[in-house]
């Protein structure tokens, strides 16, 4: 976990690529009327996922064209694009789905770049696992994150796993 307290890490677990797309829609839609910013990290491309899923909903032009204007197959970290969102005071949502291996990875480098920024607004990573290609204990990748994102939004990780007890606790 960050201790600069405007780093929030945030994990969620989907089955397939359409269920991780749905549920992160509501929250998605959320920010976007909160005016937060999403950046995608993601190992597979996933725009026609989006598309299927958005052409089956009804939702208005702004927050459709918004949606799918997000960078579904962006697959790099572009270190200047990052600085100047995170200058400009936005709040910033780092979405990173694929395998364990390349979430570590990918959050290894953004760590990286997050340390090298006097950070203004808020950062929150999330962190997407497929949880069918997962060998680990889900409780290790609990441990790592401060708060569960699921269909119903984001929550306390003690919310949703009864029993857990956090770090702190």
């Amino acid at each position: 976990m960050y201790t600069n307290k405007n780093i929030k890490k945030v994990c969620s677990f989907c089955v397939s690529d359409l269920h991780l797309i749905t549920m992160l829609l509501p929250y998605l839609n959320k920010g976007i009327n909160e005016r937060e910013k999403f950046i995608t990290i993601l190992e597979k491309d996933l725009t026609k996922q989006v598309e299927l899923v958005l052409s089956r909903l009804t939702l208005n032009n702004e927050s459709k064209n918004y949606l799918l204007n997000i960078d579904w197959n962006c697959n790099i970290l572009n270190r200047e694009a990052i600085k100047k969102e995170i200058l400009n005071g936005n709040s910033i949502n780092f979405i990173i789905n694929g395998t364990k291996e390349y979430i570590e990875n990918t959050n290894s480098k953004l760590n990286k770049i997050l340390d090298s920024i006097e950070i203004e607004g808020s950062v929150k990573i999330i962190n997407c696992y497929d949880i069918t290609k997962l060998d680990d204990d889900i409780k290790e990748i609990l441990k790592t994150h401060d708060m569960i994102l699921n269909t119903s939004g984001e929550k306390e990780i003690s919310e949703v796993f009864e029993g857990y007890e956090s770090k702190g606790a």
